[in-house]
């Protein structure tokens, strides 16, 4: 039996679950392109911090006495600090910000102010 009083002119209703699923759908889609739409500050600088670190490692296998050496280095000492003071707003961003320096600070300690910053970053 049909819901509609005229069927020769009314068009069917949706199922009710597909109705009532529609709108929480639509959001999650909607959030979902708005984050992929606009990355975070956050995942550009571990991103940058991967980059200079993987290129002063590249450097120092090639030669120790390599030219770019002090360049190179300074480039990740600066993506290091700027990825340790960038502040976390949510636990997506701690887990994110944690890996990224649990995975890339395995071979050397951090200097202190970089810890320091990095504590501070956690708190704000």
């Amino acid at each position: 039996m049909s819901n509609n009083a005229s069927p020769a002119k009314a068009t069917a209703l949706p199922d009710r679950r597909l109705f009532l699923a529609a709108g929480p759908a639509a959001a999650v889609m909607a959030s979902l392109r708005k984050a992929n739409a606009e990355e975070s500050p956050l995942l550009a600088l571990i991103a940058e911090y991967r980059r200079a670190k993987d290129a002063y490692g590249v450097a120092c296998r090639a030669d120790d006495e390599h030219p770019d050496l002090p360049r190179l280095l300074d480039e990740e000492t600066a993506a290091l600090e700027a990825l340790c003071a960038h502040p976390v707003s949510s636990v997506e961003d701690v887990r994110a910000k944690s890996g990224a320096l649990f995975a890339y600070v395995d071979y050397m300690a951090m200097p202190e102010d970089c810890y320091t910053a990095l504590l501070r970053s956690f708190m704000a």
